[in-house]
């Protein structure tokens, strides 16, 4: 191999390398962003609002706009999540039963601690919710009063 080929190559592989590197560390970060905001849900607004403030340059009555926006839309979500609470715990109540059922006796041990582990951690983040929803404080069942779950007009 000659030393053009040899630098051309080493330079397209840097290239490749480099561009590899920033995919990965912008998952990453965006990765951890996106577990901050699920872990505090007021933390995963505040950065919403910040990225489209500083992107879109918004005014400061814009932001105060948004800032009822997002409030509304998260406690929407809200009410979504506690309708449907219910619908999830009979899928993993039967999810886990059928896990169960491929176990050795052994393992079902080990599942069952993991289990006992797993709902403790959703029991410490629906405290979590509730504790944030019931902070809101006067701001009408769904948040900012601006509408409910079902907020898009009929045609």
């Amino acid at each position: 191999m000659s030393a053009k080929v040899k630098t051309a190559t080493g330079l397209i592989l840097l290239f490749v390398f480099g561009v590899i590197s920033g995919i990965a560390i912008t998952l990453i970060i965006e990765g951890g962003m996106i577990n901050k905001a699920l872990a505090n849900p007021d933390r995963g607004r505040q950065i919403v609002a910040n990225r489209l403030t500083r992107e879109l340059k918004l005014g400061p009555e814009q932001q105060s706009e948004l800032e009822d926006i997002l409030i509304s839309v998260q406690d929407d979500l809200q009410v979504i999540r506690e309708e449907i609470e219910p619908v999830i715990e009979e899928i993993l109540t039967d999810s886990k039963n059928q896990i169960e059922e491929i176990l050795t006796t052994e393992q079902k041990v080990d599942f069952k601690k993991m289990c006992i582990r797993f709902e403790g951690e959703r029991e410490q983040y629906r405290k979590m919710q509730r504790e944030r929803h019931r902070h809101r404080g006067g701001r009408g069942e769904y948040g900012s009063g601006h509408h409910g779950p079902n907020w898009q007009k009929e045609e």
